[in-house]
């Protein structure tokens, strides 16, 4: 149950949500700033402090205190990696068409 009250915005591309979940083991304020574009740095520390929330929650190591786990976080954001998987790979079969 998510305890702080931020709207968790659309991510920018299947591509980039991918690219971020599989290169990176801690997300900073840039890299979720690619992951959902441009907003206020308050909107940035906002969805880090739900990541954040849900590291306490799981009992997973904060290794920085400016940074975020990569799987929590897109878990806390409700980004199903699964499902961008399917859809990135769907999108690409239809491209090929």
């Amino acid at each position: 149950m998510r305890k702080n009250k931020v709207n968790i915005p659309a991510v920018t591309s299947l591509k980039t949500a991918l690219e971020i979940y599989y290169t990176k083991i801690q997300l900073n304020n840039a890299d979720v700033a690619e992951l959902f574009g441009n907003h206020a740095q308050s909107t940035i520390s906002a969805l880090k402090k739900v990541a954040r929330d849900y590291m306490t929650e799981n009992k997973i190591m904060l290794y920085n205190s400016r940074d975020v786990n990569t799987k929590a976080a897109y878990a806390a954001w409700g980004i199903d990696i699964a499902e961008i998987e399917r859809r990135y790979k769907k999108s690409k079969e239809i491209e090929r068409v």
